[in-house]
């Protein structure tokens, strides 16, 4: 496995996976996944590989998807940001954001589901491999590395 592919594969959104739109590592990246700047020291390889290929299978607390119905019959499916008591923000598989008043809200329900998605063992052994020795190598957040 090569750290500095695997690198490259998290922070590139044309040719890689692209990690990085949503999760963020040493301050890099976006905050609509967990943050992943400690992972090595945090993890076990299986568990890594485990997430990258099953998503579903084990999710961090607040970042399953939720499925919203609205007043006026619209469904609406994504990860919560931020909610106050007039409002919430969601981010959605699209990974676009939308805000809906709470006032507009007819039911709520929490999915066992992922936001990140399912398809990265279409990438192949090696890619994965690289992927998950680069985040292994993960251990401290200010790591000057971890950079893209």
């Amino acid at each position: 496995a090569n750290v500095e592919r695997g690198r490259r594969m998290f922070y590139d959104v044309a040719n890689g996976i692209g990690c990085a739109a949503c999760h963020r590592v040493a301050g890099q990246g976006n905050d609509f996944a967990p943050d992943l700047s400690s992972i090595g020291l945090r993890a076990k390889v299986e568990n890594i590989i485990e997430s990258i290929l099953s998503p579903s299978a084990a999710i961090t607390e607040g970042y399953s998807q939720q499925q919203f119905l609205t007043e006026d019959g619209q469904t609406i499916s994504g990860v919560v940001l931020r909610e106050t008591a007039s409002e919430l923000t969601i981010f959605k598989s699209d990974r676009k954001q939308q805000t809906i008043a709470a006032s507009l809200i007819a039911e709520r329900q929490k999915l066992k589901v992922s936001a990140m998605p399912d398809g990265y063992a279409l990438f192949g052994n090696e890619q994965i491999a690289d992927l998950t020795a680069y985040l292994l190598s993960l251990k401290h957040a200010s790591s000057s590395r971890d950079q893209p």
